[in-house]
């Protein structure tokens, strides 16, 4: 049976995908909510992410949801988290490992503008 705190993760990020979908516009001055609904989508997939599994239920789901969602495989297979690929924290995760850090950082930027 998958954790409820992944179970509760992925919920968290569905949600807040769902919210960026629906309210991301391309008019400018709707920037700052646009920046707000990014940051929120990140964050919850960073969560599930890093989420360490306790179950083999919990590393299908995961497995599952980064072969369903491209964005989740993109940022895992593409991004940089605190100067370490994105990768090695899924791959710790499945494990059962916790983030070596402490806080999340900010939100991975994905603008593709060299910055990354």
């Amino acid at each position: 049976m998958i954790s409820l705190s992944l179970h509760t993760a992925i919920g968290a990020y569905l949600s807040a995908d769902a919210a960026f979908r629906a309210g991301v516009t391309l008019n400018a001055e709707d920037e700052a909510q646009n920046d707000v609904l990014w940051k929120a989508k990140e964050a919850a997939e960073l969560s599930v992410v890093e989420h360490p599994c306790v179950t083999i239920e919990d590393v299908q789901a995961k497995v599952a949801l980064a072969l369903e969602d491209e964005n989740v495989f993109d940022s895992i297979s593409e991004c940089m988290i605190d100067g370490e690929h994105e990768l090695y924290l899924f791959l710790r995760s499945l494990l059962g490992e916790t983030p070596k850090r402490g806080d999340h950082p900010p939100p991975v930027d994905k603008s593709n503008n060299g910055d990354n």
